[in-house]
């Protein structure tokens, strides 16, 4: 919930951000999915499924991000009243995969070279931290769906630190003083571990 009046949404739309107001009436569809040029022949139903991710308001409301789980794509955005305005796109690669969809599911597989994308998000006022794969299943195995790269950006999508963990994590968190970074590795026990963030 954006006001009690808007909600931003994801999902099998044609578009990729849907407005809806407090009864669940979709008011706009908006923006185009990242190298949408490349799948003129995938339906919007598979396009949702492949660009599934982390959507995050900035504690203020005025701000989200939306970075894509299955590929290295982040985009940031205003909120207003009634609408929502783009600030920044970061696409470095789009995911590899194959629709599996049929008359009564909806569903696609991603290829093994698929580079994987941003596994969690966490957002404080001041900044949006991002576990980064980078990997493949191809090459990493299961590993591809974790992480040891924290990409730091500010609200309006510049990149002002980067982070290498010793240990992969599975989720993140950050206070909102953005003084401690907080990861859940799940090894043979789930752990969870804090770094303290220099600048």
């Amino acid at each position: 919930m954006v006001t009690p009046n808007l909600f931003i949404g994801i999902g099998l739309f044609e578009n990729r951000y849907v407005l809806s107001d407090s009864r669940g009436q979709i008011v706009k569809e908006m923006y185009d999915y990242p190298f949408v040029e490349n799948f003129k022949d995938i339906s919007h139903y598979d396009l949702g499924m492949a660009y599934q991710g982390h959507l995050k308001i900035k504690p203020n409301g005025k701000r989200f991000i939306m970075a894509t789980s299955s590929s290295p794509t982040i985009e940031f955005f205003h909120i207003f009243s009634d609408s929502i305005s783009k600030i920044k796109e970061i696409h470095s690669g789009y995911p590899s995969f194959v629709a599996d969809s049929n008359p009564t599911s909806i569903s696609v597989t991603f290829k093994g070279d698929n580079v994987e994308g941003f596994r969690h998000v966490s957002v404080t006022d001041d900044y949006a931290y991002l576990l980064y794969s980078g990997r493949t299943r191809e090459a990493d195995g299961l590993s591809a769906y974790r992480g040891n790269i924290v990409l730091v950006y500010n609200w309006d999508g510049e990149q002002v630190r980067a982070y290498l963990l010793d240990k992969d994590a599975d989720l993140i968190g950050v206070d909102p003083s953005n003084q401690y970074l907080y990861t859940i590795s799940n090894e043979m026990e789930p752990k969870i571990y804090y770094y303290l963030l220099k600048d």
